[in-house]
């Protein structure tokens, strides 16, 4: 809607001559009700490219999108965008119908290997189909998932959030960013972003307790933006899918719905994640800007679960098996990318060339009751139809035996070295893009 302030006259108290008329400009009164989730500004590729210009399928979910669904995790959200969770939560993802091709999120970028994560702290979740693997290396065939998070802010803005559902899953989230004062020649900026959960869930038995906290520093001046942002996040909830699939590929809900998780009490796992995320933007020039970044994390899931398997439906029975889960994995990136925009004999082109380096290492222990079932038995079999899974002898985590062998110890190093070039032959009608990589995996088992 557009219109024209109204015309005023201002008339002196002694009547006097008034003063010239002051006529406003116009102004625009715009709303995003009822349009959709725009996000024609988004540059998802390293490119800085418009979405308009680059020639893959991308689909972009915006933060208004993830408030609106109420979308705690990514899994809650991507499927709305095509995406199909591995395991129905959690952060392994399938694109394009790739069994195999499983993924993790990137999160500003960088590697990332979190097995779950709160979305508050995410601006929005890029969805880049097909190869792309140039550009960011250990990526599957069907595509990339990059996830980007929100930054500090010049302006002061502060939101309190709470929900309760009607199982009495209650959750408060807090959002707080603005200016902390002149650093040097340049502007510091704070956010601090962080969410708590607790109560019941819909399935019996079932936490999904939550502490998170990410704080983060922007310093901008004129060429140069450095941001770094701390992480941490505990979850409290059971990490594997534990419902039967019948015969017909139905979940079996004979017990109710709320019981097809045939979960016990006190069975799950608790994730830690603490990390450190950092990166400096380097203007170069009018069109030239170097990106380096960093992320560090140490990520450790433990908990005693229980499985429900070997379904026999013939007999109708079940085998519960309960484990230890004991997991720790370290991980530590670095990369450097420089993107430029050039004419090159009149043709409008870009160049975009770097590197990342980036080390993992996972520490794996599971351990199996062995006496679940009785005395050297893995296995409990119930009835389908009358599991009482109240009275399955779950063993605590503090009560299992250590094995002989612990589990496995896997390092992994990776390093992509790549350069891309595009050129517009004939504007809007033909561009060329070609680039070439140096990928290395090495992994010690």
């Amino acid at each position: 809607m557009t219109g024209y302030a109204q015309q005023a006259t201002a008339t002196p108290d002694d009547g006097s001559k008034p003063d010239d008329t002051v006529k406003l400009s116009v102004f625009n009164v715009t709303s995003t009700q009822d349009t959709g989730y725009s996000a024609a500004d988004a540059t998802p590729f390293k490119t800085k490219q418009q979405m308009v210009d680059i020639p893959q399928a991308i689909t972009v979910v915006t933060r208004d999108m993830i408030q609106d669904i109420s979308g705690y995790d990514s899994s809650d959200v991507l499927p709305f965008a095509g995406v199909i969770p591995k395991y129905g939560a959690g952060e392994t993802f399938q694109l394009r119908g790739l069994i195999s091709g499983a993924t993790y999120p990137l999160l500003d970028g960088q590697i990332d290997q979190s097995v779950f994560s709160d979305n508050v702290f995410i601006d929005s979740i890029n969805v880049i189909r097909g190869p792309a693997a140039l550009l960011y290396p250990n990526s599957s065939l069907g595509g990339v998932i990059n996830k980007l998070t929100r930054r500090p802010q010049p302006r002061a803005s502060n939101a309190l959030e709470f929900s309760v559902t009607d199982f009495g899953l209650y959750r408060g989230t807090f959002d707080s960013t603005g200016p902390v004062g002149k650093l040097g020649d340049g502007q510091l900026d704070y956010r601090l972003i962080g969410a708590f959960q607790r109560g019941d869930s819909f399935f019996n038995n079932v936490k999904d307790d939550r502490t998170v906290i990410h704080p983060e520093l922007q310093w901008n001046s004129k060429n140069t933006t450095v941001y770094v942002a701390l992480d941490y996040e505990k979850f409290v909830r059971p990490s594997n899918p534990t419902g039967l699939l019948q015969p017909n590929g139905v979940i079996f809900t004979g017990l109710g719905l709320n019981n097809s998780l045939l979960l016990p009490k006190n069975v799950g796992e608790t994730h830690i994640l603490k990390g450190v995320r950092g990166s400096v933007v380097q203007r170069l020039g009018e069109n030239w800007e170097t990106v380096v970044g960093v992320n560090a994390d140490d990520y450790h899931r433990t908990g005693s679960i229980v499985l429900p398997l070997n379904a026999n439906w013939d007999t109708r029975t079940v085998g519960f098996y309960n484990r230890l889960n004991d997991i720790a994995l370290n991980h530590a990136s670095f990369s450097i990318d420089t993107n430029g925009t050039y004419d090159l004999f009149g043709m409008k082109s870009q160049t975009t060339f770097g590197m990342n380096i980036t080390i993992q290492r996972s520490e794996t222990k599971l351990y199996a009751n062995t006496n679940f079932g009785g005395p050297g038995q893995t296995y409990n079999y119930r009835s389908i139809d009358n599991p009482n899974v109240a009275t399955l002898p779950v063993e605590a985590f503090k009560d299992y035996v250590v094995p002989a062998n612990p589990g496995s110890l896997i390092r992994s190093e990776f390093s992509n070295f790549y350069i891309q070039q595009s050129i517009d032959v004939l504007p809007d009608r033909l561009t060329l893009i070609g680039g070439i990589a140096k990928y290395k995996d090495a992994t010690t088992n």
